[in-house]
């Protein structure tokens, strides 16, 4: 069977370059993708050479950040760092990898270029991307995989419990260092062996404590709501929201950051129909945002100096089936949280943080303003309530540190599980 598998992949691989190239936003990078550029690196020693692969923007930062802990170890680590967007290159730009393609089609003929010019000594998946092609190639080479911030949503499990079939036990290759109890558990269902699986902890909470420490802002005391990654179809909710929220609370304001900043002039068109002065927050800086009602983020990388302003956060795509996004920032950051009924995503934090009166479901605009109104009434309350959820939240930090090294020492020929003490 394994004799097949470059046939199969490429098979596989040409649906997507069909859709590639039809799509007008895609088209640009097939040939890149069909034919990656060999990689040339400076090749100074013999220290790791990690390939790392993260889907989009916010795993690129994630991997940046994996990226920067890893190097303070070990200087003389080469990384060259694939990303299926044009946003992930965007977002790679902030990291001095060695070098950065877009991934290639999940094929023999393509991967083996990559896997030919760097010679990667360690294969790093960031979050969920499980290509089967890729950890063939990985397996058949001999090159050790980890899957770092692993996850695993629930309606996830039967497709690649089905993937693993038909690539005799693909999934058994890499380690997974998950982020809690139910990615493990769902990923054990997919068919990943438990002892290939342990918790790390949620990378992305070092990540925003880093940031929210060098920030050091006090938080204001204004009724202001903080919409974080939202995607179409939820800010019209919010801003019905908002005019809820003006009749008992006139100074009541909205932070919209989307997921994708390219729509935020669409949105601050989309609030000003609403009837409110809108503003970007680039144009004028932050004197500018005080005669706002909505603020539209439209840059990358400024959530906790908004989560240092904010009273209560939305975490978008939630409200449509996107299955949400970071609901553990805002409660580190000390600011309750909302999430709509779509968040599989994060059904394990969601569930967690819910017990323990850090965050609400909602479904609607009503929903929002109710418990928006009851944050800015019981301000001191809810910083008490907070209280648990974030000590749960606190429990990740040095997932990323943790992670550096069982990747270390996988790339090293050791045992990735092991203490330090042995």
């Amino acid at each position: 069977m394994k004799r097949f598998y470059p046939i199969l992949t490429t098979l596989s691989t040409l649906p997507l370059a069909a859709y590639c190239l039809v799509r007008r936003d895609l088209r640009a990078g097939v040939m890149d993708r069909f034919l990656p550029r060999a990689v040339e690196t400076a090749r100074t020693g013999s220290g790791p050479r990690l390939w790392v692969h993260a889907a989009s923007a916010g795993e690129v930062a994630l991997g940046n950040y994996f990226m920067e802990i890893y190097r303070r170890e070990q200087p003389s680590a080469e990384f060259l760092l694939t990303t299926n967007t044009a946003s992930g290159l965007s977002a790679a730009a902030k990291g001095p990898w060695s070098a950065t393609r877009r991934f290639p089609f999940d094929a023999h003929f393509a991967l083996a270029r990559l896997f030919a010019s760097f010679a990667p000594t360690a294969l790093v998946l960031v979050e969920q991307e499980l290509w089967p092609g890729l950890l063939e190639m990985a397996r058949t080479r001999g090159v050790p995989a980890a899957v770092v911030n692993a996850r695993l949503p629930e309606r996830s499990i039967s497709r690649y419990r089905e993937l693993d079939r038909r690539f005799d036990g693909i999934l058994s290759h890499p380690i997974y260092l998950t982020r809690n109890d139910a990615d493990l558990a769902n990923l054990a269902q997919a068919g990943v062996p438990v002892a290939r699986m342990i918790v790390h902890g949620e990378m992305k909470v070092d990540a925003m404590a880093d940031r929210l420490a060098m920030l050091g802002l006090s938080r204001l005391n204004e009724p202001i709501v903080l919409a974080i990654s939202t995607h179409r179809g939820e800010e019209t909710v919010l801003l019905d929201a908002l005019g809820r929220l003006r009749v008992d609370y006139p100074e009541a304001r909205l932070i919209i950051a989307p997921r994708h900043a390219r729509r935020a002039s669409h949105v601050a068109r989309l609030a000003a129909r609403y009837g409110f002065a809108a503003t970007l927050a680039g144009e004028g800086g932050r004197d500018s945002w005080q005669w706002a009602d909505v603020v539209v983020e439209d840059r990358f990388g400024r959530m906790a100096e908004w989560l240092s302003m904010a009273s209560v956060a939305f975490v978008g795509g939630s409200l449509v089936p996107r299955g949400g996004h970071n609901v553990c920032e805002p409660i580190l950051a000390g600011v309750p949280a909302l999430v709509g009924p779509h968040h599989a995503n994060w059904e394990g934090w969601v569930r967690i943080l819910d017990e323990a009166n850090g965050l609400s479901v909602v479904e609607n605009a009503a929903d929002v303003a109710r418990v928006a109104a009851f944050v800015f009434d019981q301000p001191q309350e809810i910083r008490i309530a907070l209280h648990r959820a974030r000590s749960y939240v606190k429990l990740s930090l040095g997932a990323t540190a943790r992670n550096v090294a069982a990747v270390r020492r996988l790339e090293a020929g050791g045992d990735p599980f092991a203490t330090e003490d042995g």
